[in-house]
C-alpha cells in the first residue's frame, strides 16, 4: 500500500473478553456514494459482532476521511490487505481467526484480496457483481464462502448463480433473498442474520 495513503476506519468489538475473531468489511463503490455508513455495510457489521467477532469497516482511498484517490480497484485491493494487517496486529484479535466481507464493489475487492492473505478463513459476499465471481482469484480461493443475493438483483442475476458457483472451489453457501434487489433496502436484518450465522461457524475456535 502507498505509504502516503491513510484510511479512515471504525472498529467494533463484541461483548466479552478477547481475543476475538476479526472481520474486515468493505463498502460499495465510491462513485455511487458508497462508504462505511452504507446501510448494508452496517448490517454486515451487526451480523459480525453478533457472531462474537470484531469488525473493522474502513473507507477506501479517496472516500470521506481517507486520503488518496480512487484507483479503479487496484489500490483498493491494497487497502483491503492493509486493513487486514492492522486487524491482525491488534492485541484484541485472534490472528488465526480472520474473515473478510463486502457488499457490491466491496465484495469484489474482498474476493480480489483474499487469496493474497492466507490467514483469511472465510469470505462473506453480499450482492457481489457477476464478473467478480468469474475471476482467477474467485476460482482459486477454496475457503468457505457465503453469497447473499436478492433474487431481483440486476448485478448478479439469480439464474447465473448456480453456474458461477460451480466454478468456485470449496464450500459455497448461497442465500437467495426473495423480492430483494441489489440495494437490499428493507432486508438489512436478514443480511445481518445470514452473516451472523455464517461467521459464527466459520470463525469458531
Amino acid at each position: 500500500m502507498d505509504d502516503k495513503v491513510s484510511l479512515e476506519a471504525l472498529f467494533h468489538l463484541p461483548e466479552g473478553e478477547g481475543p476475538f475473531p476479526g472481520v474486515v468489511v468493505c463498502h460499495p463503490h465510491p462513485s455511487y456514494g458508497g462508504d462505511i455508513d452504507n446501510n448494508v455495510v452496517a448490517a454486515i457489521v451487526r451480523g459480525v459482532v453478533e457472531a462474537g467477532a470484531a469488525a473493522i469497516r474502513f473507507n477506501f482511498r479517496g472516500v470521506s476521511g481517507s486520503s488518496g484517490v480512487h484507483d479503479n480497484g487496484n489500490g483498493e485491493r491494497e487497502d483491503v490487505l492493509a486493513t487486514l494487517g492492522v486487524l491482525r496486529k491488534d492485541e484484541r484479535i485472534d490472528e488465526r481467526r480472520v474473515g473478510l466481507a463486502g457488499y457490491s464493489f466491496g465484495a469484489s475487492m474482498a474476493i480480489a484480496a483474499a487469496p493474497s492473505s492466507p490467514t483469511v478463513l472465510a469470505l462473506a459476499l453480499v450482492a457481489p457483481p457477476e464478473a467478480s465471481l468469474a475471476t482467477p482469484e474467485a476460482k482459486g480461493y477454496s475457503c468457505p464462502k457465503l453469497l447473499v443475493v436478492g433474487d431481483q438483483d440486476h448485478v448478479l442475476p439469480a439464474d447465473r448463480i448456480q453456474a458461477l458457483t460451480k466454478e468456485i472451489p470449496g464450500p459455497v453457501e448461497v442465500q437467495l433473498l426473495p423480492g430483494a434487489d441489489h440495494f437490499l433496502l428493507g432486508y438489512e436484518a436478514t443480511v445481518a442474520e445470514r452473516v451472523r450465522s455464517f461467521f459464527a461457524k466459520a470463525l469458531a475456535g
